[in-house]
């Protein structure tokens, strides 16, 4: 088990409120990376997972890891051909 910078572990009772496994089921993408927090609540009574996501392929955080960044899955117009479609 790994130690956060104020010395939390994780333990399977954070697993309960943790947003990964919906965040994962909802978006699949392959440019987007997780990483999760061990933190304490407020006068260090409970704890809990925070999860922060990021793009790889924008270089920048998203918001709303479920939905993605928006620029890895924006449908095709048209105009655009699918590779081997030329």
């Amino acid at each position: 088990m790994e130690s956060n910078s104020d010395g939390s572990k994780w333990t399977s009772d954070l697993c309960s409120g943790c947003r990964v496994p919906r965040i994962v089921l909802a978006n699949a993408c392959p440019n987007l990376i997780l990483e999760a927090e061990v933190q304490s609540k407020f006068l260090g009574l409970g704890r809990s997972v925070k999860v922060s996501a990021r793009c790889i392929r924008t270089h920048k955080p998203v918001e709303e890891p479920e939905i993605g960044c928006g620029l890895c899955h924006q449908p095709l117009t048209g105009f655009e051909l699918a590779e081997g479609d030329e």
